[in-house]
């Protein structure tokens, strides 16, 4: 499971990596392969969906991150809370 700024690092990484993907590049004339406009949409929407497959799945793990920690934090306030009442009432 990733941490906090892992997930977050996750998600800069790859939006730029979709990023440099999306640019217009300078082709050979020989490099074009002739298909249906189609399938070049189906590709976009593809990885326009992945992308907010995994944008979502960073936001899921950074939330569950924070939820772990805000546990953590009241059950060791809870805890102390304890601790001293226990103190108070035996003193």
């Amino acid at each position: 499971m990733l941490d906090v700024g892992e997930a977050a690092q996750v998600s800069t990484n790859f939006g730029k990596y979709l990023h440099r993907r999306s640019r217009a590049k300078t082709i050979d004339a020989r490099e074009v392969h002739a298909r249906p406009v189609g399938h070049a949409l189906a590709d976009a929407e593809f990885a326009a969906r992945l992308a907010a497959c995994f944008r979502r799945l960073a936001q899921i793990d950074l939330a569950l991150a924070q939820l772990t920690q805000h546990a953590c934090c009241l059950a060791s306030h809870s805890a102390r809370w304890r601790a001293m009442s226990s103190y108070m009432a035996s003193a």
